[in-house]
């Protein structure tokens, strides 16, 4: 199925749409430089029950940058318009990274146009290290371009046994990240640098996930753990084996923690 577009203020938003026409709504938000094609591997665990929405944060795949710096309160308006625009009224989340991110400023800001929230390989807040490296981030894109990132960003997405074993999956997120516009990563990484909802994080009404890699370095699983503590009635589930993207690493195991959150909601 070819991307449709919204048309937000002066971009457009890139979208798709799978799954059949009455079921419930679940929507995938990405992780900084990937595409709504880093859920490929998850469709089939959802489309025969749910209707799906993936699409490209601003500045990634095939969506336009706006101007950067991005705030993470403007990416999840960027959902809201989406979500106005098909008319859904709630939906199930799913973000990784940027995305589980996008996707608690929801849950806390729009609290009854969010069903449930699975938030991965994610952070509620960005400590000074963690704004740091974001920082050198926007600097580097700026003045050498996003090619020079693409070996320890992909480093930093999959364990060294799965990299070495998958390599048709690394020549995907190479693709990804070389199609993501240095605005909008930039725009992104400054979203990341000033995100801070640990605060708020217990007020979350929704079922709530927290997900992750058990070899995720960005967010580690006691990070995410911590999460969980701090949001009564969470659940919080560590993927083996796996790295930062761990819907790619652990599809099935990835896949069957979601469901067991939203199956019969």
């Amino acid at each position: 199925m070819t991307a449709a577009f919204l048309q937000r203020h002066g971009y457009r938003l890139a979208y798709r749409i799978d799954g059949p026409a009455d079921g419930p709504w679940l929507t995938f938000s990405n992780s900084l430089v990937c595409s709504l094609a880093m859920w490929d591997s998850q469709l089939p665990f959802f489309t025969g029950r749910f209707r799906v929405l993936r699409y490209d944060t601003r500045g990634h795949g095939q969506s336009d940058a706006a101007p950067p710096p991005y705030s993470i309160t403007e990416l999840g308006a960027d959902v809201i318009a989406l979500w106005d625009h098909l008319g859904i009224a709630r939906s199930h989340l799913v973000g990784l990274s940027l995305g589980g991110m996008t996707g608690i400023q929801l849950a806390l800001d729009h609290p009854d146009r969010v069903a449930s929230l699975t938030a991965a390989d994610c952070r509620a807040t960005a400590d000074a290290d963690y704004a740091r490296l974001f920082q050198e981030r926007i600097a580097t894109a700026s003045t050498k371009g996003l090619a020079v990132l693409e070996d320890p960003t992909l480093a930093r997405f999959f364990t060294p046994g799965f990299a070495a074993q998958n390599p048709d999956v690394l020549a995907r997120y190479r693709a990804m990240i070389r199609a993501t516009s240095v605005e909008g990563h930039n725009g992104c990484c400054a979203a990341l640098a000033g995100g801070d909802y640990l605060g708020r994080l217990a007020t979350i009404r929704c079922p709530t996930l927290f997900l992750g890699g058990q070899h995720d370095i960005g967010a580690p699983p006691a990070l995410m753990a911590g999460m969980h503590a701090v949001l009564p009635g969470s659940r919080h589930i560590v993927l083996g084996n796996a790295g930062h993207i761990s819907c790619e690493e652990a599809p099935a195991g990835f896949a069957a923690a979601v469901l067991a959150l939203i199956a019969n909601r």
